[in-house]
C-alpha cells in the first residue's frame, strides 16, 4: 500500500466514523427559546438555492426507570439568487419529555420569514410564527409581523444588523384566557467569523408592549460555532430570556447553556 493511498484510506475512515458518530450520538441542534421572535438566517456562508438542517432526538428505556423523549428539528431556507439578497426560511421542533408517567416537557415551535434587501444595507423581514409550551400555561400564540433592519456593519469577517418592527401577538392560556396585543420588535445581530472555521453570533431581542412598556419579552443570546468537517457543526451556546407577563406561580426567566452537534446539507 503507497503513502498516498494509505492517508486517502485514513481520511475516508475518519469521515465514515464521524457520520457513524453523528447518527448514533444523536444530532441536537439549538432550542430556540419561546415566547420571541429572534430568527435571523443571512449568514456569510450560506449558499444560493436550498440548503436545508435536520435532526431526531429519541431516547427510550424501560425497566427500574421508564424515559421518552422526542425531538425532532427541521429547517429549510432558500436564498433567491437576485443582486440584493433575498431569503425565504422556515423552522419547526417539537419537544416531549417524559419520566415515569410525569411529563417533564411539552412545547412545539415553528416559525416562517422573508427577507428581502433592498440596497446593499437596508432590509425588510415579513414574518409569521406558532408555538405552545404547556410548563408556561401556553396553549397557543400566534405571532405576525414585520420589521426593517440596517447592516451597521458588512465585511467578510463580521457583520452587524439593528432591526426594528411590530407585531401582532394572540395568545391563548391553558385555563382558557386569551390576550391580543401589538408589540415593538427591536433586535441587535452580530457575527464574526474567525479563520473561516469559527463563528461568533450575538443576539439580542426586546420587545415591549405598544400599550403597555411594563409588559415586556427580552432576550439575549451568545452561540460560539466550531466547523468540524463538512458539513458538521458543533456549537456552544448560552442564553437567557425574560417574560414579565407569566402568571406569579411561573419565573419570568429562562437560562440554557447548550452544546450540540449539527449537520449543514
Amino acid at each position: 500500500m503507497t503513502q498516498t493511498h494509505y492517508f486517502r484510506t485514513l481520511i475516508v475512515m475518519k469521515s465514515l466514523a464521524v457520520c457513524i458518530y453523528i447518527i448514533s450520538f444523536i444530532i441536537v441542534l439549538n432550542n430556540y427559546l419561546q415566547a420571541i421572535v429572534h430568527i435571523d438566517s443571512f449568514r456569510g456562508d450560506q449558499p444560493l438555492g436550498l440548503s436545508q438542517t435536520a435532526s431526531l432526538t429519541l431516547d427510550f428505556l424501560t425497566g427500574n426507570t421508564k424515559v421518552l423523549r422526542f425531538q425532532p428539528e427541521y429547517y429549510i431556507a432558500y436564498r433567491l439568487n437576485s443582486q440584493l439578497k433575498k431569503e425565504w426560511f422556515c423552522i419547526a421542533n417539537k419537544r416531549y419529555s417524559k419520566n415515569q408517567d410525569t411529563i417533564i416537557q411539552d412545547n412545539s415551535f415553528s416559525h416562517l420569514r422573508y427577507i428581502a434587501y433592498i440596497n446593499s444595507k437596508l432590509r425588510y423581514d415579513v414574518f409569521f410564527q406558532n408555538e405552545s409550551n404547556r410548563f408556561t400555561a401556553l396553549s397557543q400564540r400566534w405571532l405576525l409581523g414585520s420589521s426593517g433592519g440596517m447592516d451597521i456593519i458588512n465585511q467578510k469577517n463580521h457583520q452587524y444588523t439593528i432591526n426594528l418592527g411590530l407585531m401582532l401577538e394572540d395568545e391563548t392560556l391553558l385555563n382558557a384566557n386569551k390576550n391580543q396585543v401589538f408589540r415593538i420588535t427591536h433586535s441587535h445581530h452580530y457575527n464574526y467569523n474567525i479563520l473561516d472555521r469559527f463563528s461568533l453570533f450575538l443576539t439580542s431581542y426586546f420587545q415591549p408592549a405598544l400599550n403597555d412598556w411594563t409588559d415586556i419579552r427580552a432576550l439575549l443570546q451568545s452561540t460560539l460555532q466550531w466547523k468540524l468537517i463538512e458539513p458538521v457543526h458543533f456549537s456552544l451556546s448560552v442564553s437567557a430570556d425574560y417574560d414579565s407577563g407569566v402568571s406569579s406561580e411561573i419565573k419570568p426567566y429562562d437560562i440554557a447553556f447548550k452544546q450540540y452537534l449539527s449537520f449543514h446539507y
